[in-house]
């Protein structure tokens, strides 16, 4: 996933089982089941 998406790196080292969500085109947060998903089409490289 990460080769995919770089951003996902520095949320690597969370506990096992952790639910984020995106929140921004570079940010997640935990997923508290409070926010909407935030969407954006990826461009092809």
């Amino acid at each position: 996933m990460v080769q995919y998406d770089k951003t996902i790196w520095k949320y690597i080292t969370m506990p096992v089982g952790t639910s984020l969500i995106r929140v921004s085109s570079d940010e997640f947060e935990v997923d508290n089941n409070d926010k909407e998903i935030y969407l954006e089409k990826m461009k092809n490289e």
